[in-house]
C-alpha cells in the first residue's frame, strides 16, 4: 500500500492502493474495485475534473461542497456519500480554509449497470448514509485485500465493495428506515452472540435505550414473528447445530439454551424444525440436508 506525502491534497500521510492482481485471473468478471484511497485531512479542491471512471466518495469527517458540470453546489458534510461517472465534469472539495476526511473507491464492470437500474449507485446527488465505524472498517480490508497481488483476494474486494454499497443504499434510502434496520441488526448480533441465556424483552430494550414497546414492534415488522418467537427460532437454529454437531443429549442442550423444562424445549423444537430432536439426529446423514429447514 503506498503512503505518501502530498502538501498540495492534505498535510496528513495518504494511503492508496491499486488493484494489483492479473485481470485475466480474476473469478468475479462482472465487478472490479480498481483502486481504494483514504485521503484523511484533505484540503485540495478541484474544479471541473472529468472523471474516465466510476468511483464513489464517503466523507467521515468535514464539511465542503460538490458541483456536477454546472448545475448547483450541493453541500457536503461528514456522512456523505458521492458517485463520480464518466462523462461528466465534478468541482468538489472541502470548504476554503476548512478539510475533509475522504475515503474513495474506484471501481468498474457490468454490474455497474445493474446497480443504477435497481438505485444503489445514484449519480449526480450528495446522499446521507451516515457515518458509522463498521463500514470504514470494511473499506479498510478491502484496501488490504487489493494490495496483496492475489486475484481471489481482489474477486473478496469486489463483492465486500458491493456488500457495503449495498448498506449505503439501504441507509440512504430514507432516515427511519435505515435506523431501523441498523438497529434490528444490532439487535440480532446481540441476540445470536448470546444464545445460553434467557432474553427478557424489556432488559433487552433497556440496553438498546428503547421502550419495551418499541422493541416488539422493531422485531414483529422486521422478521413477521413476535419477540418471544424470534428468539425460539434463533435458539432452535443453534440447537439444530448442536444436535448435529455434538453427541450432547437433548436435555443437555435444553439447559444449555435456557430452557428448564426439557418437554417443553422438546415441543418448541419439533413446531419449528417440523420433528423431535431425537428423530433430527437419527436421520441426518452426512451430506444429506436434515429434515425441515428453519425459516
Amino acid at each position: 500500500m503506498a503512503t505518501f506525502m502530498d502538501y498540495t491534497i492534505s498535510p496528513l500521510p495518504l494511503r492508496i492502493v491499486d488493484l494489483l492482481a492479473d485481470e485475466s485471473q480474476l473469478r468475479v468478471r462482472s465487478l472490479r474495485v480498481t483502486q481504494v484511497g483514504h485521503l484523511p485531512g484533505r484540503t485540495l479542491q478541484r474544479e471541473r475534473i472529468a472523471f474516465g471512471h466510476w468511483a464513489v466518495l464517503y466523507i467521515v469527517g468535514g464539511e465542503g461542497g460538490y458541483r456536477v458540470d454546472d448545475g448547483g453546489l450541493q453541500p457536503v458534510g461528514s456522512g456523505d456519500l458521492m458517485t463520480m461517472r464518466p462523462g461528466a465534469h465534478f468541482s468538489f472539495g472541502p470548504t476554503p480554509g476548512r478539510y475533509w476526511d475522504e475515503y474513495y473507491i474506484s471501481f468498474a464492470g457490468e454490474r455497474i449497470e445493474e446497480w443504477l437500474a435497481a438505485g444503489l449507485l445514484q449519480p449526480d446527488i450528495v446522499r446521507r448514509v451516515g457515518v458509522d465505524d463498521t463500514w470504514v472498517q470494511r473499506i479498510e480490508r478491502m484496501m488490504k485485500l487489493l494490495e496483496n497481488g492475489i486475484p481471489a483476494d481482489a474477486d473478496r474486494a469486489a463483492l465486500a465493495f458491493e456488500s457495503l454499497l449495498y448498506e449505503f443504499a439501504q441507509a440512504g434510502d430514507g432516515g427511519a428506515e435505515g435506523a431501523r434496520n441498523g438497529l434490528f441488526h444490532k439487535l440480532y448480533e446481540m441476540l445470536a452472540g448470546d444464545l445460553y441465556r434467557e432474553h427478557d424483552a424489556a432488559a433487552v430494550a433497556a440496553l438498546f435505550h428503547i421502550s419495551e414497546s418499541t422493541l416488539r414492534r422493531l422485531v414483529k415488522k422486521t422478521t413477521g414473528y413476535s419477540f418471544g418467537e424470534y428468539v425460539h427460532r434463533l435458539k432452535m437454529a443453534e440447537a439444530k447445530k448442536l444436535l448435529l454437531n455434538t453427541e450432547m443429549k437433548s436435555k443437555e442442550i435444553a439447559g444449555l439454551l435456557g430452557y428448564s423444562d426439557e418437554f417443553y424445549f422438546s415441543r418448541t423444537f419439533k413446531r419449528i424444525a417440523g420433528m423431535a430432536p431425537g428423530r433430527l439426529r437419527s436421520e441426518y446423514e452426512p451430506g444429506r440436508a436434515p429434515g425441515a429447514e428453519f425459516t
